[in-house]
Parts: C-alpha cells; structure tokens; sequence
C-alpha cells in the first residue's frame, strides 16, 4: 500500500515529488494501522493528520501555482476537489478520534487512499498533457 510507481507520474517534478511525499505520510498512517496494539496513540495520530494538512496545503498550493502561471483551463474544478480534501481534514473531530482510536486510523487511512489514488491517476493525469506541452 502506498509504494510509488512510475506510472503516476504526470511528468512534472516537483509534483511528483510532492506526490511521493504524500504516498509517505499514507504509509505512516498505514503503518500505525498495522502496529496499533490498543496503546494510547493520540499523539502520534494528531501528528500524522497535522503533517497530513501541512504538506497537502503546501503541495495543493504549489499545483494552484503552476495552474495560474501556465493558466490551466481546469484550475476551478481542481480546486474543488483539493477544497473537498481540507474540508474533511478540518471537520476531524479530535475528541472522537480520542476515543476510538482503531477507527479513527481506519478511517484516515482509508479517505487517504482512495483520494490521494483517485486524485492523482484521474484528477491529476487530465493536465499531464497540458503541462507536458508548456514546459517543454
């Protein structure tokens, strides 16, 4: 789960490098899935959705940049779609996710997965050929 393939690039560095990072955090999320024991992981999963919500405001900030400068003609429904994304971040509640913690991850991990897979290979791929035309 989360293993970086070629196939999911879409040909600009930088954002398949972000990308990369993501597939990261969802192993880290996955990996606290499959080592979670019934300790008190609260900490570590705050600090995950925290670094989770940092580096995709920073990463949708970048595609967002890329979009203005090149004028990508699909910006607007784009960035709906990484909208959606935050909004869920932003309505985890912390005191639930204290609670239950097994289900908490569970459900991160699967949110994550079926978005971020979602997102780059449809999402993404639609303006790989319009960068691959501009930047070269």
């Amino acid at each position: 789960m989360f293993e970086w393939k070629n196939e999911y690039s879409v040909g600009v560095d930088v954002i398949d490098q972000q990308h990369q990072k993501l597939f990261e955090i969802g192993r880290k999320i996955h990996k606290l899935l499959v080592t979670y024991s019934g300790q008190d992981s609260f900490n570590t999963i705050s600090n995950l959705i925290g670094e989770l919500s940092n580096y995709t405001a920073y990463h949708f900030q970048t595609e967002e940049e890329l979009f203005n400068k090149y004028n990508y003609p699909d910006t607007e429904s784009h960035i709906k779609e990484h909208q959606y994304f935050i909004d869920y971040l932003n309505s985890l509640n912390l005191g639930v996710i204290d609670d239950n913690q097994k289900d908490a991850i569970m459900d991160l991990l699967k949110f994550i997965s079926k978005w971020i897979f979602r997102h780059i290979n449809s999402t993404d791929f639609q303006y790989r050929d319009f960068f691959k035309e501009v930047l070269n």
